[in-house]
């Protein structure tokens, strides 16, 4: 197995391997930003990259491997805390060579280290939002159906309108001239309707 190569995780946030600083995008996590650029040196590699990431600041060391197709392995990790008390175990053996040692105190619970949000490792395994759960889909396809709404119901309204108004034109009755013709001196041969010869 080749030499890990040495990330160091400074306390602004920054970080390095072997000594090249390490880019990350604003807003992005170091760690995501150090597994992307581990998981690109695997792949110009094309085999699988491990590394030791330090945090002095936390205390913390990890042995991680990074395949060319980006998924990444916790080979080991463990807190400088815990090779404290290793040592200290070590300067509590007795110095006497026949002396029958102690019985060893039980061995404190495991330390919880909290998890981070899990974040995607590499674009393989990135999983697009359904197309619904896009807010600029989703936006358009609301106007689209709105629109399709509103068209068709303005659309039937102003058709019925029209046809009412249709129907009452063509129900209604014609205008009759009830005016009384003046009288006159001589005597009309054409019909013509007036106040008198109505019932």
């Amino acid at each position: 197995m080749t030499e890990p190569l040495p990330v160091i995780i400074s306390g602004d946030g920054s970080a390095e391997i072997e000594g090249v600083p390490v880019p990350v995008v604003p807003g992005e996590p170091v760690d995501v930003a150090i597994l992307d650029t581990l998981h690109g040196y695997a792949r110009s590699r094309d085999a699988p990259v491990t590394a030791s990431i330090t945090d002095p600041d936390a205390g913390y060391t990890a042995l991680i491997r990074v395949d060319p197709d980006g998924s990444s392995t916790l080979l080991e990790q463990h807190r400088d805390d815990e090779d404290d008390d290793e040592d200290d175990d070590e300067d509590d053996a007795p110095s006497e060579p026949g002396t029958p040692a102690a019985p060893a105190a039980p061995a404190a619970p495991a330390v919880e280290v909290p998890r981070r949000k899990a974040v995607p490792q590499s674009d393989d395994e990135y999983q697009p939002p359904g197309l619904l759960q896009r807010p600029l889909v989703l936006g358009s396809v609301g106007v689209t159906v709105a629109v399709l709404v509103i068209g068709t119901l303005v659309a039937l309204g102003t058709t019925s309108s029209a046809d009412n108004h249709q129907q009452t034109a063509d129900t209604a009755p014609t205008p009759v001239d009830l005016q009384p013709t003046p009288p006159t001196g001589y005597i009309s041969v054409t019909p013509t309707l007036s106040s008198r010869t109505l019932p």
